[in-house]
């Protein structure tokens, strides 16, 4: 379990980013997250969920990386032709998905 989190930049640009990582060499240090995290016994999400919190940044490693910046195409914005509603236009619809069914 990782994630990647970075500023916005130009597409192609090369940035810096920290990636988060919660880290098993650390989760043993709370057996009931641990055997969560491995699946290596049966743990309630409310339980694990309360391990994590318990252990708070404990748990997580962290490290800078590289970057390129992905690019975002712009979202069409239009008004649905039945409620006037806007919605993100996908394909070339007029209607919303709720006025669409």
């Amino acid at each position: 379990m990782a994630a990647k989190i970075n500023p916005w930049a130009p597409a192609g640009d090369n940035i810096k980013g920290v990636r988060i990582i919660l880290d098993p060499k650390k989760t043993v240090n709370y057996p009931l997250l641990h055997a969560w995290y491995m699946n290596t016994a049966k743990v309630s999400h409310k339980d694990a969920v309360s391990e994590l919190l318990k252990a708070g940044n404990d748990v997580y490693s962290y490290e800078f990386i590289g970057v390129v910046a992905p690019s975002k195409p712009k979202k069409k914005v239009e008004l649905c032709e039945v409620c006037k509603e806007p919605f993100i236009q996908q394909n070339g619809e007029k209607k919303c998905l709720a006025c669409s069914k």
